[in-house]
């Protein structure tokens, strides 16, 4: 254990000085400055010792040294990079901070805990930083003092340095003082030295300086070979700067090499030239080129591997010449070799007198074997001067500048040892570094001059342990590792600055030790001065370090606390606190942190101008003499992307301008505190994607989680996890059934309601008769109707569609004009008509819900489902003769043919089965049912069998034991009749755009059978009735979506009062389900529903309407909304939801425009119209249960007053319990599609009063106000009026919602106007003159702004620091993209009925765009004042916040102007992206991704193309457009 007695005198003198205060110790290597730090620790060890948490105790932090756990009874623990600390929670740190009294770590671990605020200021009682002369810059020693200063005084730890050399890299004689004194400053230290300096020298490094002369001379063969390597470098240095390339990996590599190899040549000599050549060569062979598509780089490549493979063949032929010395060398090599081998202490035979001369000074005290600074005892013991007198052996370390100079030329002492008699003594290796990197000029090959961390160990091993004992190395052993005495220390390369020169001589610690020095004779003199420079540099730092005083910087920011306290937020003596030496950089780190593009970097702007400064503070600093300079006030504006930047911060007057400034940055601290953008640590508070502040839009809570309609899967419980909102998360909801459906069963003896469905054929021009009708049109016309107690809202219902194979029904549903009272047995007729229809007739495996002529089961759906017969829609009868035959079916469904009977009994409207086979197809299956299409009497069953030579008897005696008696028979000719599908929503032969498919007409003689009468059966049921009876499914499935979703649309109304005139009459769109023949399930006319009589009539063109609404959307426009594309129908959401999707954008952007918050605008937008908001919102107004699901009749669809099957038939169900009947599956992203949809729906019927409404009832806005008398609305007459429609009343409609959108300035111009004259900024004239050069009101694109501050707003930069009198254009931008996105969609909405939502994505896309806005607006000047990014500001947002304020038809007008013909041709030939037209040319075009790289590959037209850009979607649209014209090409030249 060290301890003061052990000490030598000048340590204990230097100990005293770091007790007293914050100590730099400037000793050289070898006098013991670990020996200080060791004995300093133990004299503060009582502070450190107990627990961490318990007794309050302190730490001890030593950086950057070893080796102390065996100088203390302290514990002690060791942290190092590779230990992976960065990662450590507090809680680990806390475990080691309670265990460990001193922790040794590097710099960088300690300045993390730092500002994790793992540890406190207070908690460190001493810091000590080894070699702290690297406090330089941005160095962590820095960070950390500065840290250490923000803490209150008390509060701060003691610091001690050590350093062997506290200068600069490079320093002059008549610098140190300024070079000591900015260290100082730094570490708030005082430096120190031994006040003896003899007594130093007895200890300290003291070697001999020698130096070694040569003259290096090129030989003929060298002469012969460097043409190989000047002539590339020449070339490079040539074209370097006509080429953009010297910044490319490869040239710094290609050009590394030549100089590397020409550096060796010149200093190592020919062979070491050729084996650097060798193994360059093989290393370029195996080199890849970063960029396929650069063709530089495989140039460079290369040039580099001819020009060495050249190099060393030629080296390789001069080295085979005969009488050339094997391993031939420099003059400074063989200089060096010579002293290895001819002086004394190599050979082992120093007994020298210099060693017995200073035996009697003193010993070499250590404490500990390999220890570098551990003193003891100086008392001369003789037995060690006797030990001492021996010979010693050499123990030598040869630094080289460059890691493949430190390789071969030990690889060459290596191969003369073994030569060289005289060097045989000498093991040899060398040691570099072991850092990855690959650009200096020293480090290019990748396994020779480069080294690992556990090969650096092992070698260092070998070294301490003397199985070599002489070590080339670079830099890296001049200080950091623990090296053993050498004896001999040479510098084969001369130091770089005075640092290198003091570590790499203080190596060389052994007594009688000698420091060599190679120099060439050629530049003898001026190598000489340089060491001698050095040398008085170490004489006056000695001189320097010994008696200095404190800076007084501390003393001035005392004073200037006065004037500007520091913040602490949390009261004085917290750990927490901001002072005026911190201030500024914090105010940096905060802007740093904020949004930025790759042309600006955020940064704070001060303002100084003089000012008088007040009595008082001229008292406070009375006596410090700053009173007499110009006081100054600073003004800081935070950059315009911060939240607080319409904010002028003015901080107090302080006496100087840098004082100023920092007390401006004080105050600045505050107030982003303040502001909440520095959490509680005054750190900036990271900005994460999607957060979102409810002072911007009122996001919705979840509610509902304990909703019946969502199934929590797996009992979780938890429904917002990192999936929520997104298409890989899905929840199972109930699905609702339409109030008015449930419970609604007739009964006998109460008048019930009739609705009769009525099929027509379509035809061209109309409707054509009724389906499966007898005749024409001549009655009675037979269908199917529906039996309910409850009234249905029918004439609401709009048409629709059905598909039986090719032809399309129109079905409309009508009510009979009497109520219907049915008798006991009549309703248990047609309650077992009901059954059977459902169980015998389609086949439908359910069970009844029905017991004793009432509902069982509660929920379920109980009407009836008759035949019935018309004359007129509106006169029907319930048909019940045929609802005996269907209630018959359950008791028999075949009665037998007896043959022989009249043929016209088997063909006129009859279905048959056969009897030769099962006809039932099992249960829950379709029958196998025939019909008769004609009667051919030249079969018979004794006609020969088609590809058979037996008889048709024979072949069925055979196939099915079937015997046919009467041989004379005719055959008939039968069709299947199809029951197995009744999914009749969608046809077969329509694609989803409504074009006609190609389906293979199949020939009569592949889809007809024959059969024989004696084989037949005949079906009860009539084959007219079985063709409506499969249509019944399909009917009361899209009755009952249009009852729920009318349902919907009566709660919004009666909420919105949306669709309401002043007479309280209804109006809605009337949309016809046109199906394939859509074109947007929109029909201009407007129906005025009369609520006295039920009825519809046509409304007039122009229509007065209470209140701030308009024309609502009926029920078949919000089925269309809520219809999924998975659903598999006739209609789908998409478009709606295009246009929807920006009208919210729009609506989005204008609620949070008014934030002052700009660089939160895209992320509040984008956190409005999500997926996870939207969805939170549908589930609060419980939409999931009404979205419609995928029509699977005989398996998840429940018919009338059935239930679901048992558990047994039901098959696998969900793991919850849940049934296809009863509930469905959806994603969070399809909800929130579904309410994009409905929000484009309202704003199709009724504009954009509408669709506020309805946003307004969602709860995605506040509540609106009605801002004066409703404008008279006019409704769209015509398909053309739907676009004016979608942009009419913008500015009545979004003043109620969001009031005036006004100009936003950041500051009054009061306040610039304060600042003076001398304060660089313009006024508004000035800048509107910047902007465009003129004077007088501003114009663009032919209009005229009537608010000036907005103009120069969109054209104002945010770099651009001159004008304090607006914000930047990004909150315009930000308004202006979502205008011109929502204006060119519903223009190609209204306009382009045929267009998808994919293309009406590509128009918009390649309309609104910066390029596009580049091409307008490049001769109006603009993009030449503004550049590319203002582009879309400049004009989009510029034009809706100016003109006529919200006016989007004043916005339209001049936008149409400006891209008509644009518009014209982009709908005309829809625009698509490079990529896209790849794959239509190749479909089977590879594409691999990898970051932002993308490679495109053709195989069978052998072409590829790799591009790295800045993102990976413009790689893939780069090296696409590079494939289509190799393609082109390649066509060309065919």
């Amino acid at each position: 254990m060290a301890s003061k007695s052990d000490a030598r005198p000048y340590q204990l003198d230097l100990l005293d000085a770091a007790i007293d205060e914050n100590t730099i110790v400037a000793l050289g290597t070898g006098a013991g400055k670990t020996f200080i730090a060791v004995m300093l620790i133990k004299e503060y060890s009582h502070e450190i010792v107990g627990s961490y948490i318990k007794d309050d105790a302190k730490r001890t932090f030593f950086l950057q040294a070893q080796y102390i756990r065996q100088q203390t009874h302290l514990s002690v623990g060791e942290f190092i990079g590779d230990m992976n600390v960065d990662s450590w929670e507090q809680s680990r740190w806390i475990e080691q901070f309670e265990s460990c009294s001193v922790l040794v770590m590097t710099k960088q671990i300690l300045l993390n805990l730092l500002r994790r605020s793992f540890i406190a200021t207070k908690k460190i009682n001493l810091l000590i930083l080894d070699e702290c002369h690297h406090a330089v810059k941005n160095d962590s020693y820095v960070e950390i003092m500065n840290t250490l200063q923000s803490s209150p005084e008390h509060q701060r730890p003691r610091v001690l340095g050590l350093s062997a050399s506290i200068l600069p890299s490079k320093c002059k004689p008549g610098q140190l003082e300024k070079s000591i004194r900015k260290l100082e400053e730094t570490l708030h230290c005082r430096a120190q030295t031994a006040g003896d300096l003899a007594e130093v020298t007895r200890y300290a490094a003291t070697p001999e300086i020698k130096y070694l002369d040569y003259r290096l001379t090129d030989s003929d063969q060298q002469s012969s070979l460097r043409w190989a390597i000047t002539e590339p470098l020449e070339f490079l240095d040539k074209f370097k700067k006509e080429v953009e390339i010297k910044s490319c990996r490869m040239y710094k590599m290609v050009k590394g090499h030549f100089e590397d190899c020409l550096h060796i040549l010149d200093n190592l000599g020919l062979w070491c030239a050729h084996e650097f050549a060798f193994n360059a060569v093989e290393e370029l062979k195996v080199a890849k080129v970063k960029d396929e598509g650069n063709q530089w780089e495989k140039a460079l490549l290369h040039l580099a591997v001819t020009h060495l493979r050249i190099f060393e063949r030629e080296s390789s032929t001069l080295l085979a010449v005969p009488g050339t010395c094997r391993t031939p060398v420099t003059a400074k090599v063989e200089r060096l070799l010579l002293e290895l081998g001819d002086n004394a202490v190599v050979k082992g035979m120093l007994c020298d007198s210099a060693i017995c001369r200073t035996a009697s000074e003193g010993g070499d005290n250590t404490v500990s074997e390999g220890s570098e600074d551990s003193p003891s005892s100086s008392a001369v013991n003789v037995g060690d001067v006797a030990r001492r007198s021996r010979p010693s052996k050499l123990l030598g370390i040869v630094f080289v500048e460059r890691r493949t100079t430190a390789r071969l030329l030990a690889e060459v002492i290596k191969r003369r040892s073994q030569e060289d008699s005289d060097l045989k003594h000498i093991q040899c290796d060398y040691l570099v570094g072991h850092s990855s990197g690959t650009t200096s000029g020293d480090t290019y090959l990748r396994k020779e001059a480069r080294m690992s961390h556990k090969k650096q160990n092992e070698q260092l091993q070998q070294f301490r342990s003397e199985k070599i004992n002489l070590l080339i190395a670079t830099g890296v052993v001049e200080e950091g590792l623990d090296v053993p005495k050498c004896n001999m220390v040479c510098r084969f390369d001369l130091p770089p600055n005075f640092r290198s020169y003091i570590q790499s001589k203080g190596r060389a610690r052994a007594k009688g030790s000698v420091f060599y020095l190679l120099m060439d004779k050629a530049h003898e003199g001026e190598q000489k001065k340089m060491i001698t420079d050095y040398c008085l540099l170490e004489e006056e730092l000695n001189a320097i370090c010994h008696e200095r005083m404190v800076p007084d910087e501390e003393g001035k920011e005392r004073l200037m606390e006065h004037l500007a306290p520091p913040y602490e937020p949390f009261g004085k003596g917290s750990d927490v606190r901001a002072t005026l030496l911190s201030s500024r950089s914090m105010v940096h780190k905060y802007c740093q942190k904020l949004p930025k593009d790759r042309y600006t970097t955020p940064s704070p702007i001060f303002i100084c101008a003089e000012c008088q400064a007040n009595c008082s503070d001229i008292h406070i600093l009375e006596g410090a003499h700053h009173y007499k300079y110009p006081w100054h006030k600073c003004y800081l504006r935070l950059p315009f992307n911060s939240p607080i930047s319409n904010k002028i911060i003015m901080g107090p007057a302080m006496p100087s301008k840098q004082w100023a400034e920092k007390a401006a940055a004080l105050q600045a601290i505050r107030i982003l505190h303040e502001a909440k953008e520095l959490d509680d640590s005054l750190v900036p508070i990271a900005r994460r994607a999607g957060e979102l502040d409810d002072s911007l839009v009122p996001i919705a809570r979840r509610a509902g989680e304990d909703s019946d309609d969502v199934v929590d899967e797996g009992g979780r419980g938890e429904r917002m996890n990192k999936d929520a909102g997104t298409q890989k998360k899905s929840q199972i909801y109930k699905k609702e059934t339409a109030a008015i459906l449930l419970a609604s069963g007739p009964k006998a003896g109460i008048d019930s309601f009739l609705y009769i469905f009525v099929l027509q054929e379509t035809v061209a021009g109309g409707s054509g008769q009724y389906y499966q009708s007898p005749g024409s049109n001549e009655g009675p016309h037979p269908s199917f109707g529906l039996l309910t107690s409850k009234p249905i809202p029918h004439s609401r219902l709009p048409p629709f569609p059905l598909y039986v194979k090719e032809r399309e029904l129109r079905v409309s549903v009508h009510r009979h004009c009497t109520a219907v009272s049915l008798s006991a047995e009549e309703f248990d007729l047609l309650c077992r008509c009901h059954d059977a229809l459902f169980t015998e007739v389609l086949r439908f495996c359910v069970q009844s819900a029905t017991v004793g002529g009432s509902t069982a089961a509660e929920g379920l759906k109980d009407y009836l489902c008759v035949p019935v017969g018309f004359m007129e829609p509106t006169v029907a009868y319930i048909d019940i003769e045929m609802a005996k035959i269907i209630a018959s079916l359950s008791e028999t469904r075949f009665s037998p043919v007896c043959w022989p009977c009249p043929l016209e009994s088997l063909s006129d409207d009859r279905l048959l089965g056969v009897c030769h086979r099962d006809s039932t197809m099992g249960q829950g299956k379709a029958l196998e049912l025939y019909q008769v299409v004609r009667v051919d009497p030249h079969i018979t069953p004794a006609s020969e069998f088609p590809e058979h030579r037996a008889t048709f008897a024979s072949y069925f005696k055979a196939k099915y034991n079937f015997d046919l008696t009467d041989l004379g028979q005719p055959a008939l000719v039968c069709v299947p009749v199809g029951t197995q599908c009744l999914q009749l929503t969608t046809s077969r032969y329509k694609a989803a755009n409504g074009r006609d498919l190609e389906v293979r007409s199949h020939s009569r003689g592949d889809t007809e059978r024959l059969f024989f009468p004696q084989q037949c059966k005949m079906y009860r049921l009539p084959a007219h009735m079985m063709h409506l009876a499969m249509c019944v499914p399909s009917l009361l499935w899209r009755l009952e979506n249009l009852l729920l979703v009318e349902e919907l649309r009566a709660v919004i109304s009666s909420v919105t009062k949306v669709g309401i005139n002043r007479s309280g009459q209804e109006l809605t769109t009337s949309t016809v389900l046109h199906g394939y023949r859509d074109e947007g399930c929109y029909t201009s006319e407007v129906r005025c529903h009369n609520p006295t009589d039920g009825t519809y009539t046509d409304a007039p063109p122009s229509l007065s309407l209470s209140g701030p609404h308009s024309v609502g959307p009926d029920c078949g426009l919000l089925l269309q909304a809520l219809t999924p594309r998975g659903a598999n129908d006739i209609i789908n959401l998409e478009r709606l939801e295009t246009l929807g999707d920006a009208f919210l954008k729009l609506v989005s952007a204008m609620s949070v425009w008014g934030s002052n918050d700009t660089s939160n605008l895209t992320k509040a937008r984008s956190s409005a119209v999500g997926n996870l908001n939207l969805y939170t919102l549908a589930i609060n107004k419980g939409l999931p249960g009404k979205v419609q699901s995928d029509f699977r009749p005989r398996e998840a669809w429940l018919p009338p007053r059935f239930a679901p099957p048992p558990q047994s038939a039901q098959g696998e169900q969900d793991a919850l319990g849940s049934t296809p009947w009863s509930h469905q599956r959806i994603t969070d992203k399809g909800v929130a599609d579904c309410v994009e949809a409905l929000a484009g729906a309202y704003l199709v019927a009724g504009g954009l009063i509408a669709g506020l409404a309805f946003l307004g009832w969602l709860g995605f806005l506040g509540p609106t106000t009605s801002s004066g008398e409703p404008d008279a609305l006019t409704a769209a007459t015509n398909h053309d009026d739907l676009f004016h429609v979608l942009i009419q009343h913008s500015r009545s409609a979004f003043h109620s919602s969001f009031g005036p959108l006004v100009s936003i300035s950041t500051c009054s111009q009061l306040c610039v106007d304060g600042l003076g004259t001398r304060v660089p900024v313009d006024d508004l004239d000035a800048l509107i003159r910047r902007c465009m050069g003129t004077s007088g009101p501003p114009r663009v694109l032919g209009w005229t702004f009537r608010d000036h501050c907005l103009f120069v707003q969109a054209l104002t930069h945010s770099s651009y620091a001159r004008n304090w009198i607006t914000d930047w254009y990004k909150r315009l931008e930000f308004l202006g993209d979502a205008v011109l996105d929502y204006l060119v969609t519903s223009h190609v909405y209204a306009t382009k009925r045929e267009f998808t939502p994919g293309e009406i994505s590509a128009v918009r896309s390649a309309l609104v765009n910066n390029g596009s806005f580049a091409e307008v607006v490049t001769p109006a000047t603009i993009y030449e004042r503004n550049g590319a990014e203002g582009i879309r500001t400049g004009w989009g947002g510029g034009g809706f916040g100016a003109i006529c304020g919200m006016d989007l038809e004043a916005v339209w007008r001049v936008f149409i102007k400006v891209f008509g013909d644009k518009i014209d041709k982009c709908e005309d030939c829809i625009p698509v992206t490079p990529l896209q037209q790849l794959f239509e040319m190749m479909p089977n075009t590879q594409m691999k991704i990898k970051r932002t790289r993308c490679t495109l590959t053709i195989q069978e037209k052998a072409i590829s193309e790799t591009v790295s850009a800045r993102s990976a979607q413009a790689s893939k649209q780069i090296a696409a457009r590079r494939v289509i014209r190799r393609l082109q090409a390649s066509e060309t030249q065919q």
